[in-house]
């Protein structure tokens, strides 16, 4: 799962790494490092974030609240924090996306440590997933299509506020 998540994360990169040369052609080297970020942090952030399909698979649905609430909790802490001791939107993209990352990994590695996984994934299921996720890429790209124009038009201080009031 993990595996096939940072393979599949290829594709976000290359798209990121498109945009930040678009960007830095253009001589916008904010948003071209912020994508830089992107390119670099959401493949940890997205196979980090494995333990909660898994948490679901498991039937250990209070505990995949319990892991949403404290991961929702710590990224808007430290991004709030952030709010108040910087402006500076390239630092609170990277403090945005390096809680996830952080938060993500902790709760991963307790996710790894609490739960045996006894059953090794079949061939039909990883192919399974790897369907949905591309068919999910669209979906997903659509639902943070808002962010980017946002983020462009204004700067990241109110993508902060936009993202923390949605």
């Amino acid at each position: 799962g993990t595996i096939a998540t940072l393979k599949l994360s290829i594709f976000t990169v290359m798209g990121a790494l498109l945009f930040a040369g678009y960007y830095a052609l253009n001589d916008n080297f904010l948003l071209a490092s912020a994508f830089i970020v992107i390119a670099t942090l959401f493949p940890l952030k997205r196979a980090l974030g494995m333990y909660m399909p898994f948490l679901e698979g498991k039937k250990a649905f209070k505990r995949k609240v319990l892991y949403g609430i404290i991961g929702t909790v710590g990224v808007n802490t430290a991004l709030i924090a952030t709010l108040f001791a910087t402006d500076n939107s390239l630092f609170i993209i990277l403090t945005l996306f390096g809680a996830q990352v952080i938060i993500g990994g902790i709760l991963f590695m307790v996710t790894l440590r609490s739960l045996e996984n006894d059953t090794k994934p079949d061939r039909d299921f990883v192919s399974y997933s790897k369907h949905l996720s591309v068919m999910n890429v669209l979906g997903k790209l659509s639902l943070k299509f808002d962010n980017l124009l946002i983020f462009h038009q204004l700067d990241a201080v109110q993508l902060a506020i936009y993202s923390f009031a949605k």
